[in-house]
């Protein structure tokens, strides 16, 4: 059995389209390769804003902070993470706009073992958010990607990135 490959430095890119690579009856599908995770949305489930959002947000937590990283090789599937990760768990929160800063389209709280997404209402469909906690579920529930225990862990501040 091989090892499992650690990518520290990782790329996550969410777009809208093209529908064709997506399955039908989906909103959403998940493309991964050795270092990069993309994230196709099926057009009219989500807005622009929201993909330009999540890949800054994405970028800060994979690129720049270090957060997450995403594990490879064909034995991808964990119960526990290596050495300094541990396996988490993730959610996609549909949030009331009366409940969001005006024009923002999400906001992420990070902890130990978890993150949170809560998504602009007007920004994403109760048919994408459903996808999307099914697709974290598997994704960080069999260790595909893992979150930097907090003694590895750089200062993290998960406001609005700019």
């Amino acid at each position: 059995m091989r090892r499992t490959k650690i990518n520290e430095v990782s790329h996550v890119v969410f777009q809208i389209g093209p529908d064709v690579r997506i399955p039908a009856g989906r909103a959403v599908r998940l493309a991964e390769s050795d270092g990069t995770m993309t994230v196709h949305f099926r057009t009219g489930e989500a807005r622009p804003d929201l993909c330009d959002e999540l890949n800054r947000t994405h970028s800060v937590l994979t690129e720049v902070q270090g957060q997450w990283a995403q594990t490879w090789f064909a034995d991808r599937a964990h119960s526990h993470g290596p050495e300094g990760y541990v396996v988490a768990r993730g959610e996609w929160v549909r949030t009331p706009a009366r409940k969001m800063p005006g024009g923002v389209p999400c906001l992420a709280l990070e902890r130990p073992g978890e993150i949170l997404w809560f998504v602009h209402e007007d920004y994403a469909s109760i048919w994408l958010c459903t996808e999307l906690n099914e697709l974290t579920a598997r994704v960080l529930g069999s260790g595909l990607w893992l979150q930097r225990r907090a003694e590895r862990a750089r200062p993290l501040s998960l406001s609005r990135v700019s």
